[in-house]
């Protein structure tokens, strides 16, 4: 309860009607405070009626009693009073309209809206990085001759970029230190030499709240409390106006009333401290802060292969303002004022990203989510063309088939010919004699649900074989005025008309109806080796009949 910087005496007051004295009402504001002036002339005291919000929201009266040090009796008509309460849970239920301005649990891979600010000059640069989802700073970044007193301490910060020129404000912050040196939070930063901070340093058992005034510091609230290393804390801070107070863990530790710094960006901070850990950064403004550079965007539903396309202008567009996103998703972009991205079946999944807009001193974010849903693809097959092949020999073809989606494939045939074999993906078929001709085969590709399909046309050349000259004998005796009549048996596998014929027949001899006569003569004792040719109009086949006539 803060009325006035200009005291000469000090009253400490209470609260009646409070059922819980351990109340967060009580632990703010426990602390004594400073009265102003007053007219010791006066000869009467009675209590006051005080008016507040409690961390709800809703009104209530307290009684407010006095207990005078130093002074004489005086009396107190009327004390006019504006509390701002710090909520346990300072998301909870806050006491004034705020939107959120950011969500930071540091995801993306990406440290984008983050601008990293080295004060200390010993083990510089620091060493920023994001690990598992959270921010670590990783070097003992510091000044020199750090003691107990030190009160500057400067060392190290990221400040939050999408916070710039945020006056009244909510924020809340995890907080963790493998080390054992200072970490904290920067508020109303405006530059190295002017800003807030709270800090909590476990070796030199002490937590600060400093204002940092054109270079100089000067100690706000302080305590002798350390923390545990390696414990997560969550530290939250509300600003409204002058006034500001800080709470871990819900339970509210320091009050303040500054008005000397009324508005600058949040920052994360840790000095000579090598294991400084921050996550789930949670900020809220009020709404008179700013005017929003873009519209709400929130959550996006969108297709694999399919394009996203979601305008981020405001309803009011504003010039010149520059947008941008921090995905590491590779084709998220922003071009001309909109949220464009055409995800793929690789993206199919919650997409988490973070919207920039920036116009000349004005700054605004938002997290936006995008969802993409899977869209089931049919496989794509390649065209085998045409294909030829003979008959008797084997034709192989290698179907090329791929999902867009990865699903796995099968293969079927229709209008297929006898004998065609689909094994392990591959084509083969050695058309008989009998199939000479075209063929349009259809390759169907599935993946279970859709189906693409090729024709692949095969023309079968006939093969002809040639005809075939049964079994007679090699040898034959003849006497001279003897008749000769041997038959050959001829066939044709492709069913052709056979005909035969000799190019040196003996005279007198005759080739007639497939049989072989002769009846030498007198004088035609001798060797004959006669040929006997089997023609099918394409190919031939020859034996040879050796005949002695004596």
């Amino acid at each position: 309860m803060l009325i006035n910087k200009d005291i000469t005496d000090r009253i400490v007051y209470f609260f009646s009607g409070i059922n819980n004295p351990e109340s967060s009402l009580w632990k703010v504001f426990r602390q004594p405070f400073v009265m102003p002036q007053l007219d010791q002339s006066r000869t009467k005291f009675s209590s006051a009626t005080l008016e507040l919000m409690d961390i709800l929201g809703t009104e209530k009266t307290f009684g407010l009693g006095f207990q005078m040090e130093g002074v004489g009796t005086i009396e107190i008509e009327r004390i006019s009073l504006q509390l701002s309460i710090l909520p346990h849970q300072v998301y909870g239920k806050p006491l004034y309209k705020t939107y959120s301005l950011i969500q930071e649990d540091f995801e993306s891979g990406i440290l984008s809206g983050w601008s990293i600010v080295d004060e200390g000059i010993l083990y510089a640069p620091s060493d920023w990085t994001l690990t598992g989802g959270q921010l670590r700073q990783n070097n003992n970044t510091c000044q020199q001759n750090l003691q107990a007193s030190t009160v500057d301490m400067r060392g190290t910060y990221a400040v939050c970029r999408g916070s710039r020129g945020l006056g009244d404000f909510q924020m809340a912050a995890d907080l963790c230190s493998l080390d054992d040196d200072a970490i904290g939070v920067m508020f109303r930063y405006r530059d190295s030499d002017n800003y807030y901070r709270f800090s909590w340093d476990q070796q030199r058992k002490v937590r600060r709240l400093v204002k940092c005034r054109n270079g100089r510091f000067s100690v706000l609230a302080e305590d002798a409390v350390v923390y545990d290393i390696g414990k997560t804390y969550r530290v939250a801070i509300v600003a409204r106006g002058p006034q500001f107070a800080v709470a871990i863990d819900g339970v509210p530790i320091f009050s303040a009333w500054d008005s000397e710094l009324t508005e600058g960006s949040i920052g994360l901070y840790c000095c000579a401290d090598q294991g400084a850990v921050f996550d789930h950064v949670r900020i809220e403004g009020t709404r008179s802060w700013t005017q929003r550079l873009m519209a709400p965007i929130g959550k996006i539903e969108g297709n694999s292969d399919e394009s996203i396309r979601v305008p981020i202008h405001p309803p009011n567009p504003i010039p010149s303002v520059h947008y941008w996103t921090d995905s590491i998703t590779d084709g998220i972009f922003v071009e001309n004022e909109e949220l464009i991205w055409h995800p793929n079946s690789s993206n199919v999944g919650l997409h988490l990203i973070r919207v920039f807009g920036e116009a000349d001193d004005r700054f605004d974010s938002q997290a936006v989510e995008i969802r993409v849903h899977r869209v089931n693809h049919p496989p794509q097959i390649e065209p085998l063309g045409f294909k030829t092949v003979r008959e008797g020999e084997t034709l192989n073809a290698m179907p090329i088939v791929s999902d867009p989606d990865g699903d796995p494939i099968t293969l079927r045939l229709e209008n297929q010919p006898a004998n065609i074999r689909l094994e392990n993906e591959r084509l083969s078929w050695t058309p008989d004699f009998s199939q000479a001709g075209i063929y349009f085969i259809r390759i169907i590709a599935s993946d279970g649900s859709l189906e693409s399909h090729t024709t692949l046309l095969i023309r079968v050349q006939n093969m002809n074989r040639p005809p075939v000259i049964g079994q007679i004998p090699a040898v034959k005796t003849l006497m001279i005025g003897r008749y000769l009549n041997i038959p050959i048996p001829t066939s044709d596998l492709d069913g052709d008309i056979v005909v035969l014929s000799s190019p040196n027949l003996p005279v007198g001899a005759f080739l007639t109806d497939n049989t072989l006569t002769w009846m030498p003569g007198a004088i035609q004792s001798g060797l004959y080796d006669i040929e006997i040719v089997a023609s099918d109009g394409i190919d031939r086949q020859s034996i040879w009949i050796e005949i002695r006539v004596f």
